[in-house]
């Protein structure tokens, strides 16, 4: 039987995802990474405003971050930003990288995932300058379009290989051996194949950011 107390937990931030009525989310997936063997501890909130993220984002400071180091934003994006909630009259709210820093600030011993299709696909310079402005060991998401239900499958993946050494820290230099383990395999590195083109996981201080 597995320990979960050595278990990396994932807060989740979702959007709603297609508007009023609709049922697509991220929760069943997590609720069956923690119920199944695996025992993921997660916790679930949803935000389709400024206010309400940065409320989410307070709570998830809180936590103690060896329990719930891995924080999981699932919304709509493109290149720069995260898409708070739907298209409408008045036009689509949206928050940049460089704003999330401001209200992230200091996260060590964290790592922060887009779950969003584009966000990452900036220069890298903006990606390094989040890591710095919030300490976290690293970022990760998507340079392109993705699938849901593909970049879904992916995400949890990709917590799931989260898990291994489990009982220290989230660290720059666990999260680089995640990288270099899973490269080639996930496109983490590479471009050319697979998620090649789309997915990304930029490593922090371990890389003299």
């Amino acid at each position: 039987m597995s320990d979960r107390r050595k278990h990396r937990g994932v807060f989740c931030v979702e959007t709603v995802w297609y508007g009023k009525g609709d049922k697509t989310s991220i929760h069943p997936v997590l609720e069956a990474m923690h119920e199944g063997y695996l025992g993921i501890p997660f916790v679930y909130r949803t935000a389709v405003t400024s206010d309400e993220l940065h409320h989410y984002l307070e709570e998830w400071k809180s936590l103690d971050r060896r329990e719930y180091p891995i924080l999981y934003l699932g919304y709509h994006g493109k290149a720069g930003h995260i898409i708070l909630g739907e298209q409408s009259y008045w036009g689509t709210s949206s928050i940049s990288l460089e704003q999330l820093a401001e209200g992230l600030g200091e996260c060590d011993n964290r790592v922060v995932h887009f779950g969003s299709c584009s966000t990452l696909n900036v220069k890298e310079e903006r990606i390094n300058s989040f890591l710095k402005n919030t300490n976290v060991s690293a970022v990760s998401g998507y340079k392109e379009e993705v699938d849901w239900t593909e970049s879904v499958a992916f995400d949890m993946l990709y917590i799931k290989e989260m898990q291994s050494g489990g009982g220290q820290s989230l660290t720059p230099t666990v999260m680089t051996g995640i990288r270099d383990g899973n490269g080639n395999r996930w496109g983490l590195i590479e471009e050319d194949g697979g998620y090649g083109a789309q997915s990304l996981l930029q490593v922090g201080r371990a890389l003299g950011v």
